[in-house]
């Protein structure tokens, strides 16, 4: 969220469009090398499914995805979030 205030809040010259996917980019490859290396997490699955939340939460959040399916990101994202986060639990029993 910080990121993308520090992108879109600011009268910056330049594609910010293109520096939010960017930086997408980046944390979306960052997020399961963190958990593996910095927060010691070993189970493949929670990686997994770590990784396909955060893309989640960036829809939520706005500003990389704007549209998917042909509506607003956010409100896909919003949904999507809330039924990966009731779904994990049926597939994954720790």
């Amino acid at each position: 969220m910080t990121l993308k205030g520090l992108i879109t809040g600011h009268d910056v010259p330049g594609n910010k469009t293109l520096l939010l996917w960017i930086v997408f980019g980046i944390l979306v490859v960052m997020n399961p090398l963190y958990l593996y290396y910095i927060t010691k997490v070993k189970k493949a699955v929670q990686i997994i499914f770590s990784f396909f939340a955060f893309i989640l939460w960036v829809m939520v959040i706005g500003g990389t995805f704007n549209t998917f399916l042909g509506f607003p990101a956010e409100y896909i994202g919003s949904i999507s979030l809330v039924i990966y986060t009731l779904f994990i639990p049926f597939v994954y029993k720790g």
